[in-house]
């Protein structure tokens, strides 16, 4: 699930592999008395809600921000991160063979999978080594958002290339970002591996049309300004 974390009347929601990482360790190093974070659950609970909506209850209106990056290749991204986490993976002694294997595996069980939903994994059969693998952006922050429309002044869409940037302006602090770069063999083998198959990437592109429409938005800017109501209306969808 994402993380809230909130500082100096801002509050950032992470979204996995969008710099989440970078953005925690930065706010262990600035928060104060008056800084606090909102534990993270594995779904969209009501439990999950009333703890959004407990911490947040006696707060001022604040600027909810979040980054955006390029959904194909953040999806790429957490397929390595979900290969590099198998428990297997270090067993093997053909790396190569047992990537492809996962990279086939999680072709297989995304037919069936619907984004944000516990349930229809499970029903694949896949264990997901990373939750974030089968998470759609736009829905996370929409559902997140929701316990805490009431409190929103306003929304920050920041690019995922931007991210000093952001954190800079709104918690007046210099990040010290390192990337977590996955080895070069691994990632060429998974994106040679998907780039390939362009039946399964059309049908990816689909069901996660909603998230290059969010990304749209801040394609080519650092930074786009939206209204709570707008973004609801604009990314609404019943799960």
């Amino acid at each position: 699930m994402p993380k809230l974390l909130y500082h100096d009347g801002y509050m950032y929601l992470g979204n996995a592999k969008s710099g989440t990482t970078s953005v925690e360790k930065q706010f262990k190093n600035i928060k104060d008395k008056d800084s606090f974070e909102i534990p993270n659950q594995d779904d969209f609970s009501k439990e999950y809600f009333a703890s959004i909506e407990s911490h947040c209850s006696d707060l001022k209106p604040f600027t909810l921000f979040f980054h955006i990056r390029e959904p194909w290749d953040r999806f790429l991204s957490a397929v390595a991160t979900d290969i590099r986490r198998h428990p297997m993976y270090n067993k093997e002694k053909n790396k190569h063979k047992f990537i492809l294997k996962r990279c086939k595996e999680i072709k297989e069980a995304y037919k069936d999978i619907k984004n944000n939903d516990p349930d229809s994994i499970e029903l694949s059969g896949i264990k997901p080594n990373f939750p974030g693998l089968f998470e759609s952006v736009y829905k996370s922050i929409l559902l997140t958002m929701i316990p805490l429309s009431k409190r929103i002044k306003k929304i920050e869409i920041w690019n995922h290339a931007h991210l000093n940037e952001s954190i800079e302006k709104n918690w007046r602090s210099k990040l010290l970002y390192r990337e977590n770069k996955t080895k070069e063999n691994i990632k060429d083998i998974i994106t040679k591996c998907f780039e390939s198959d362009l039946a399964f990437k059309w049908a990816w592109h689909e069901k996660n049309r909603k998230d290059y429409e969010l990304y749209e938005l801040i394609y080519n800017r650092p930074v786009y300004a939206i209204d709570c109501k707008e973004y609801i209306k604009r990314f609404y969808e019943k799960l």
